[in-house]
């Protein structure tokens, strides 16, 4: 058993520990976008915001395996953080999602067999990049 633990555990290490996150391009924004800080740039999550604002592009976060923190907080404060070092003035949470995720090397017993392997899923969020058309805004 300590045989199989040390496996699992190596290779939680070898695989790493955290999120990707992707950014794709959408509209040109009205202006230069410059990185800001994480604190400058608004989260909506109920909705965009009332006033005039250029969709610039779509943020996606993914846990990179089940060991990942699958906090909202965690993966919205990164969401915030790529956006403000992308220029986002605001981003838009537009939901999260889940996919199934086989870990192998996990081994349990069932019954005389041992099966190698277990199921988890990983959360994923995607979020809208929005710079204001007011003007620009202070980092």
């Amino acid at each position: 058993m300590f045989r199989i633990a040390s496996w699992v555990l190596l290779g939680a290490l070898l695989t790493g520990c955290g999120h990707s996150i992707t950014f794709a391009p959408t509209n040109a924004p009205p202006r230069a976008m410059a990185a800001r800080s994480a604190k400058s740039v608004e989260v909506y999550t109920a909705g965009p915001p009332s006033e005039e604002y250029v969709e610039v592009g779509v943020l996606e976060i993914e846990q990179d395996n089940g060991f990942s923190s699958p906090g909202t907080n965690t993966m919205i404060r990164k969401l915030r953080e790529k956006g403000a070092a992308l220029g986002c003035e605001a981003i838009v949470v537009n939901g999260s999602g889940d996919r199934a995720h086989l870990f192998a090397g996990h081994a349990f017993s069932a019954g005389p067999a041992m099966v190698v392997g277990a199921n988890s899923s990983l959360r994923s969020y995607r979020a809208t990049c929005l710079v204001f058309a007011r003007g620009p805004v202070e980092p």
